[in-house]
């Protein structure tokens, strides 16, 4: 699979009638022109969206764990991935069907859904033909999430931490972490 930048510039129809879509690339497209040429291909479009940078998602990880850590201390049990959890659950991105509807799953009662999805919230239970179902709303990774989404994710993280008097980086650090800087 190919993935690039561009932008639609221009539509016009050749002189048999068909549909000529003209695309401007960033970055250099010939080796992708090359192998492609002349074959009949799918095509996504897409609008573009910026990642997430690999250091906003590593600092979001090792606040979770300080988290996880100040917890433990203060009574309260939590390993790292489940503070992570716990924080996608707080501050993340709900997963979303084609039409933008949150997803929601039903299993049996017992069945370990995390062991199957770990960002699954249990949401309710309820009974059908006799067995009982817990239901669970679904949450994104955060490896997942845009530059939006991961400002939004390591804002409420750091929020949580400075409740919590856990030290965290200054407003500066934050912003040029968030905005991808130092990828």
């Amino acid at each position: 699979m190919a993935l690039i930048r561009g932008a639609l510039r221009d539509l016009y129809y050749s002189r048999t009638g068909n549909q000529i879509l003209e695309i401007e690339v960033m970055g250099d497209a010939r080796e992708l022109f090359n192998q492609f040429c002349d074959m009949d291909c799918d095509i996504e479009i897409k609008k573009h969206r910026e990642r997430r940078s690999l250091n906003a998602n590593n600092y979001s990880w090792v606040m979770t764990d300080k988290l996880a850590d100040h917890m433990t201390v203060r009574g309260m049990t939590f390993t790292k991935d489940e503070m992570h959890a716990e924080m996608i659950f707080r501050y993340g991105q709900v997963m979303r069907d084609e039409d933008g509807k949150a997803v929601k799953v039903s299993c049996l009662k017992g069945v370990p859904m995390t062991d199957f999805y770990p960002y699954a919230k249990p949401i309710g239970s309820g009974m059908l033909n006799g067995q009982e179902f817990e239901h669970y709303k679904i949450y994104r990774g955060s490896s997942t999430y845009d530059t939006r989404e991961m400002a939004i994710f390591i804002d409420g993280i750091v929020e949580t931490c400075r409740e919590q008097g856990i030290e965290v980086l200054s407003e500066r650090e934050l912003s040029l972490i968030k905005e991808g800087w130092g990828k």
